[in-house]
């Protein structure tokens, strides 16, 4: 008999993670992936943004078996599923009705589940979900539920690119989707697991038979009961850097002018008047010789002073002109 209770932080390394995306806990039975989402739910019912949290208890296992769900839950909305099969259809209905910011749910376990897994990701909700796996590369062959992590597909390659792979098969498998899931955990033991903070690199890496579990540049070894490490936070942190970085970066590539080709600009000067200033020239023209323009020039230098923003350009200006006059 199984008997569920809430362990307080049990999932103190995984807090973190949950404020930054969704995540998965995936183990073989009895290892405590329930228990996780327990102390995961009630942590983020703590949290001081007081954020909306649908938890899904299809079996009862989250909250308890009664109508009043445990007080550990705190804030969190609970729906109990009167019928297995009929998850997928509440975690839509979730969504739609209550607009949470996180879903929690305990075993994803059909196609259909996964399926609206994928769906609630591309609607911006951080989902905290949990389904039976002994590994990643496991959760990658069990076809019902490989959309979790992106799914695998067979690929056909042309000649150019095995040659360009280093490929002797004509068909290879390929990740068609992004991982709903931004971290996914494979429990261990109790208390010790493997973290993969970047899954569709490991996925790839698995699909091209390399190892991704060693691999420090998407995953690391994580103790579950104590803070996340520093090596993990640092690699979060820069991830998020660069990700700001490449927000504020225009989306469009201007294309360039070519040298032969001119280009002109148009402002207002302060005795009112449109100019038109050319690639090749420095000052604007509106019918006026040279000597109008040094003139005017002249006469607005001397009324400012020489150290302001354009100083030292105003001082070679001040040399040449006083060579002209």
């Amino acid at each position: 008999m199984r008997i569920g209770r809430y362990v307080p932080n049990a999932s103190r390394a995984l807090r973190p993670l949950v404020e930054r995306g969704s995540l998965l806990i995936m183990s073989r039975a009895g290892v405590g992936k329930t228990t996780l989402l327990r102390d995961l739910a009630a942590s983020i019912a703590q949290h001081p943004g007081r954020p909306l949290i649908m938890v899904v208890d299809t079996s009862n296992e989250i909250g308890g078996d009664g109508p009043v769900p445990m007080p550990f839950l705190g804030r969190c909305r609970r729906i109990q599923v009167p019928r297995r099969s009929d998850q997928s259809r509440v975690m839509i209905e979730a969504i739609q009705n209550h607009s949470p910011q996180y879903l929690v749910v305990d075993e994803l376990a059909t196609a259909e589940e996964a399926e609206a897994a994928w769906s609630i990701a591309q609607r911006g909700v951080r989902l905290i979900a949990t389904c039976h796996g002994e590994n990643l590369a496991a959760l990658l062959q069990n076809q019902a539920l490989n959309l979790l992590v992106g799914g695998a597909a067979q690929a056909f390659l042309s000649n150019e690119e095995r040659r360009l792979r280093n490929k002797v098969k004509k068909t290879v498998l390929e990740r068609p989707h992004s991982s709903p899931f931004d971290f996914v955990v494979e429990l261990c033991a109790r208390n010790n697991g493997y973290l993969y903070f970047d899954v569709n690199k490991a996925v790839d890496l698995i699909l091209d038979d390399q190892p991704a579990k060693p691999n420090a540049a998407v995953g690391g070894e994580v103790t579950l009961s104590e803070l996340l490490p520093r090596r993990i936070e640092r690699r979060l942190r820069m991830r998020e850097r660069t990700a700001r970085l490449s927000e504020s970066q225009p989306d469009e590539d201007l294309d360039e002018v070519p040298e032969d080709q001119p280009f002109s600009r148009e402002y207002v000067d302060d005795d009112g008047y449109l100019v038109t200033e050319a690639s090749d020239q420095h000052e604007g023209h509106r019918g006026d010789s040279t000597l109008d323009v040094l003139e005017r020039r002249r006469d607005r230098l001397h009324g400012k002073s020489h150290y302001g923003k354009h100083g030292k350009k105003n001082e070679v200006l001040r040399e040449e002109l006083s060579r002209l006059f």
